[in-house]
């Protein structure tokens, strides 16, 4: 009994330790977090740094002041968090998968006037199939974890409904970042790798 004791306290303490760390990552993240000020969007935002910090993965948000009323001129909030979750989810799993510091970084802005949504990350660049399919049929490099394609039909969907730009600009030197997948809000619908 006493060994039994022993190993139930043994369990104790790792799960308070673990619920500890759990509550401290969760108060860190928080606390340097910014907010755009619409719920499900923070709520998406929160869950993907959770998700990212469980990984392993460095996650920053960076928001220009009072985007929240220019994102939602152009485009609904519901639409704004499916495209979110899709370009967000397609860069933790090219993170996870990548050779270099795993590293994940989200940007809304207005360039010359124009609004946008932009994903890095430090997995590979998209082999060329990918980029030769777009749009046209569901295509996945990630089949072993569970990768189907959806989200990348879902994003040329919304980018047409939009008649947003699709951008793919693979880096070459800005590290950590190998890739930035950019949605720009210009009327023109246009896709482009450069």
């Amino acid at each position: 009994r006493k060994e039994q004791a022993q190993n139930i306290l043994k369990q104790l303490k790792a799960l308070s330790a673990e619920r500890a760390g759990i509550i401290k990552t969760y108060e860190e993240s928080n606390s340097k977090f910014p907010t755009l000020g619409l719920s499900s969007l923070d709520a998406l935002f929160h869950f993907m740094v959770q998700k990212a910090s469980t990984a392993g993965i460095l996650f920053d948000l960076t928001l220009d002041d009072g985007i929240d009323q220019v994102m939602t001129e152009n485009i609904s909030e519901s639409d704004a968090s499916t495209l979110l979750a899709d370009l967000i989810e397609n860069a933790l799993i090219a993170a996870h998968h990548g050779q270099h510091k795993k590293a994940v970084q989200v940007k809304l802005g207005v360039d010359t006037g124009i609004f946008y949504i932009s994903v890095s990350d430090s997995g590979a660049p998209f082999p060329p199939e990918v980029l030769d399919r777009w749009g046209i049929e569901r295509i996945t490099t990630h089949t072993d974890t569970g990768g189907s394609g959806i989200g990348m039909m879902s994003i040329h969907e919304l980018c047409q409904k939009y008649s947003a730009s699709f951008e793919i600009e693979q880096i070459q030197d800005t590290s950590p970042y190998r890739k930035c997948v950019s949605i720009r809000f210009d009327g023109h619908g246009s896709f482009q790798v450069r």
